[in-house]
């Protein structure tokens, strides 16, 4: 899945936290476990979901807001510490679009507690 990410702003001109929640399916859950399923839990038992730090990041943001500034723009996928051969402001302006940040200048936290998930297992 691909997604752009505008940051919020706070009236000082700066960013404010932005909270990403990602719902977790049972399908997404076992993706990637080779042995357990879903219907192998019984109730009573619990199991762990740890995030990945290594994948806690985005390849393209910008400023902006998707009711009004950036409404009915294309978002390029240049962005500032990635890419050479910026586009040229005429070119940027003639179609339309807008470049991305820098994605190093966000600082992802992870904030849950311990960097894990615990399930326990009702039903």
């Amino acid at each position: 899945m691909s997604a752009a990410t505008t940051a919020a702003a706070n009236g000082s001109g700066l960013p404010s936290v932005v909270s990403i929640t990602h719902p977790l399916s049972w399908e997404r859950i076992f993706r990637y476990e080779g042995k357990r399923t879903k219907g192998g839990l019984t109730p009573g038992e619990k199991f762990t979901v740890t995030l990945t730090k290594n994948l806690l990041w985005t390849l393209w943001w910008c400023w902006g807001d998707v009711k009004t500034g950036l409404k009915d723009k294309r978002l390029h996928m240049w962005h500032e510490s990635k890419w050479p051969g910026k586009p040229t402001d005429d070119f940027v302006r003639e179609w339309n679009w807008i470049l991305g940040e820098d994605h190093l200048l966000l600082d992802w936290r992870d904030v849950t507690e311990g960097g894990k998930i615990t399930y326990d297992v009702v039903e």
